[in-house]
């Protein structure tokens, strides 16, 4: 006899919900006891995935009824107004639940279109009452402490669509509207919890970039004119957190602080037996790296646009400065210390970033946060409260990839941090395919710093050595690889005019900024060295006006690019200098009998000529077109968009997934 095997338990939520998704209709025969009863069970996710995963497209839309009733049933429980009993609160967050993966699920399926998603959950006839309806129960759900947390996710899961925001017809309901000042009430309200508060943030941040090209866009509008203190405080207390805890797992990638004697020890250690073994990490492949910059970078682009709209935002920072290294007590003080300690988190952030940057990932951060180094570095009050009396500070910098700066012992202006991190960004991205545009970008930022403390005669006492050394490698690079480069011209045009424009800054006003002659005549030294680099690319200079001249090529740039047109003229003074110091030099090499002169002799060398040196002047050269988004940066925007909602469900969604 034949022994019957168990039968396969069935959770009483997967057999309702298989009748559902099956096309079977028996629901519809009592739906008030049928959903009542469905929607009192615990949700399984799971199962409703894989329901839609296994379920074609052409089968989904044949029973869109069915998913149009789940629809339905839903917005029933989340708009009802008589919730007074636990039962009634559990089923209005099982409602809110199913939605999220319903709407999750149905994005996943690469071959259902917006409108074909649109009809499955309410038909298209219906659509525009009742997600005006949706956003509208969203709004209130926001404001009750047991709903917010999965409103949030609901709200997240409908504004993101499959990751492309700006393609994405929801967000549409969300302009009409607005949810800016209930999402800004979710962040200053005490009893949010850090995830609430992180959502509420990113959704802002989404909605605040959608489509904000086309049309106005009310949610970047209150960004932009937000004023509340506490909140932009708090703000600036999470982006700190957030920047901290991403740098420390940089850190753990190798120990900075090991010395040579120690290194040795520990790799001699690990040959006998016993001995704990640190793991090796190569910082060097490529792979190591795949995780980096960690997924939480996705909320950057919030930071961003306080930081480039709001006025009110970098006004604290400012404040933050000139007062967090005072000792006066009170409240104005202890409000704005979160936005000092938020400066000095981005700089080791981005030091860490710009030094590992290593994928398509961390490229398109690493251009995010140069341009919020950008935006700062156009903030005159700012800049003046970075190297006021009494606002050093330490900044710790990444020491992971040699070489590494000069290790700074004591606190010193934040001006001088923001030019090691483009050091350090010039320094560590040297390839064959350059990265001009971002190049461009770090050379104007440096640009905008030594044009201010021109302006304001502002001696800076800085490591200068170590930014003419990279300007000349940087300089040697392009002059190697001018072939490879210059087919893109209308990217190494302006990344190279740029970068001309910081060198005839530096010989042209740098007696006005360096702190001492020693950096002054240190920079004459490394033009002196480069000379053979200077006339390669001069030469490709003048070739390139000639034959523009005759209409093959030209030398402007594009029209919607602001940089500085590129002639022969940018490389007068360099010339100058080439030409009347190499045959000093010469001379002095025959006199002396050297055939290879030391870093000192060409130094004093240097000194004895200096005085006879006649350098043209060079009008306007501290003058600069300030940084607007629009139309410049609008295409790299859209892209940066689809990254971070694509890294902000891989971080924080993984439950529905």
């Amino acid at each position: 006899m034949q022994q019957r095997g168990k039968p396969v338990f069935k959770e009483k939520f997967v057999e309702l919900s298989e009748t559902i998704f099956k096309g079977e209709t028996t629901f519809t025969n009592d739906p008030t006891t049928f959903w009542d009863t469905y929607f009192l069970l615990p949700i399984n996710t799971k199962c409703i995935f894989e329901f839609i995963e296994t379920t074609s497209e052409e089968s989904l839309l044949g029973r869109r009824n069915n998913i149009n009733s789940i629809f339905s049933a839903c917005l029933e429980r989340m708009t009802a107004s008589d919730i007074t009993t636990a039962v009634e609160q559990t089923r209005q967050i099982n409602a809110i639940i199913l939605l999220t993966c319903l709407v999750r699920a149905l994005f996943k399926k690469k071959r259902l279109s917006q409108f074909n998603i649109i009809d499955l959950l309410t038909g298209l006839d219906k659509a525009d009452a009742s997600l005006g309806k949706l956003i509208s129960a969203l709004d209130t759900l926001l404001h009750q402490q047991v709903t917010k947390s999965y409103s949030l996710s609901l709200a997240i899961t409908l504004s993101a669509g499959n990751d492309n925001v700006n393609q994405n017809s929801f967000n549409g309901y969300f302009m009409h509207h607005d949810l800016s000042t209930t999402l800004f009430s979710v962040i200053a309200d005490d009893l949010s919890s850090d995830v609430e508060v992180r959502n509420a943030t990113m959704l802002l941040a989404m909605l605040s970039n959608y489509n904000k090209y086309e049309t106005r866009n009310p949610y970047l509008h209150v960004l932009s004119q937000y004023k509340q203190e506490s909140v932009l405080e708090k703000l600036a207390t999470i982006y700190t957190d957030i920047l901290n805890d991403m740098t420390r797992k940089y850190q753990l990638l190798k120990d900075e602080d090991e010395s040579i004697t120690k290194s040795v020890v520990t790799y001699m250690s690990s040959w006998f037996p016993g001995s704990s073994k640190t793991p090796f990490i190569d910082i060097d492949n490529a792979h190591t790296l795949i995780d980096f910059p960690p997924a939480d970078s996705a909320m950057l682009l919030l930071l961003y646009d306080l930081v480039n709209t709001n006025p009110r935002f970098i006004s604290m920072i400012t404040r933050s400065i000139t007062k967090s290294n005072n000792n006066t007590s009170g409240n104005t003080t202890a409000a704005i210390q979160p936005f000092s300690k938020l400066l000095v988190s981005l700089l080791t952030f981005a030091s860490y970033l710009f030094q590992h940057n290593r994928n398509d990932r961390s490229f398109v951060y690493t251009k995010l946060v140069m341009l919020i180094l950008l935006r700062f570095c156009e903030e005159t009050r700012l800049l003046t409260a970075m190297v006021g009396q009494e606002t050093e500070q330490m900044v710790r910098l990444c020491r992971q990839r040699p070489p590494p700066l000069p290790k700074v012992k004591k606190p010193r202006f934040l001006l001088c941090a923001i030019i090691d991190d483009l050091v350090l960004f010039l320094k560590h991205n040297m390839r064959k395919k350059l990265d001009m545009a971002t190049y461009k970008l770090s050379l104007s930022v440096m640009h905008r710093i030594l044009s201010f403390l021109y302006k304001r005669r502002i001696r800076l006492d800085y490591h200068w050595t170590e930014l003419w050394c990279t300007l000349t490698t940087v300089l040697h690079f392009t002059s190697v690889h001018l072939d490879q480069l210059k087919l893109k011209s209308q990217e190494f045009n302006p990344f190279l005019a740029s970068l001309l424009t910081v060198f005839n800054m530096c010989v042209t006003h740098g007696e006005v900024f360096l702190h001492d002659t020693k950096s002054f005549d240190s920079l004459f030294y490394e033009i002196i060295r480069s000379s053979d680099d200077f006339m390669a690319l001069s030469h490709y200079v003048t070739e390139s006006s000639i034959a523009g001249k005759k209409g093959q090529t030209a030398m402007t740039t594009s029209s919607s690019d602001r940089s500085p047109p590129l002639s022969s003229n940018n490389f007068a003074n360099i010339r100058t200098i080439c030409n009347h110091f190499k045959p000093a030099l010469e001379e002095g090499q025959v006199a002396q009998q050297i055939k290879y002169p030391s870093p000192d002799q060409v130094m004093a060398l240097i000194q004895e000529h200096f005085a006879t040196l006649t350098l043209a002047p060079m009008d306007k050269l501290e003058q600069f077109s300030p940084y607007t988004e629009i139309p410049n940066e609008m295409g790299y925007f859209r892209y940066l968009l689809r990254m971070v909602v694509g890294d902000y469900l891989t971080w924080t969604m993984t439950p529905f997934l």
